[in-house]
């Protein structure tokens, strides 16, 4: 991993876990935390101070390492556990476990991310396991091909994303939308140069 690809894996997982400890100040509950893509596999989550929660990881790779060799504290590896689309639709007991239940959905995948149908895609397939107010985060690289190099750049994009997975939402008769709760750019803090762009959406009502 170069230097670039370790900041920006510190300031957004520090970000991240900052959200998720406020979801269980605010409810007193451990959150249910789900992870999507290539880069959340190793679960970087575990390396910046994140409470107790039940994090899932959703259609991992088989290379993908085990919960024993993720977690030394035995309570976390208990509530950890790697749940597959199919089982959701498969097994009962998974999609009560997370269907409208899961408070923050991660995706960590720069393929998924930069692709506008792959986006909308993963946001579309987060709705039903979010609670209303659930937060589905992720972080868009600096990419020319996308005029990301400032939030005006990232709001035009994910602007569009989000209409187009609200209207398929819409079409689909569903009360459920996205918005955009905050987007903000990530820099480096010695100079100040833009590493990454880290979106928070919500999931409400219409």
């Amino acid at each position: 991993m170069s230097t670039t690809e370790e900041l920006r894996e510190r300031l957004k997982y520090k970000d991240y876990v900052k959200h998720i400890n406020w979801v269980f100040h605010k409810t007193q509950v451990p959150p249910k935390i789900i992870l999507i893509g290539k880069n959340s596999e190793s679960v970087p989550l575990r390396h910046y101070n994140l409470r107790i929660c039940e994090i899932a990881r959703l259609d991992a790779s088989v290379t993908a390492p085990s919960k024993s060799e993720l977690f030394d504290d035995l309570r976390q590896r208990a509530m950890f556990e790697d749940i597959t689309d199919d089982a959701i639709v498969t097994n009962p007991k998974i999609a009560k476990k997370y269907l409208n239940k899961t408070n923050v959905v991660i995706l960590d995948d720069d393929n998924i991310v930069i692709d506008p149908k792959n986006l909308v895609l993963a946001i579309l397939g987060s709705e039903v396991f979010l609670t209303n107010h659930g937060r589905f985060l992720f972080d868009v690289p600096q990419s020319p091909s996308l005029h990301v190099s400032s939030s005006t750049g990232t709001t035009s994009y994910i602007t569009e994303v989000i209409r187009t997975v609200n209207t398929t939402l819409q079409n689909r008769q569903s009360d459920s939308r996205f918005i955009i709760e905050e987007i903000k750019l990530s820099v480096e803090p010695d100079s100040y140069d833009i590493v990454d762009s880290r979106v928070y959406l919500k999931k409400e009502r219409r």
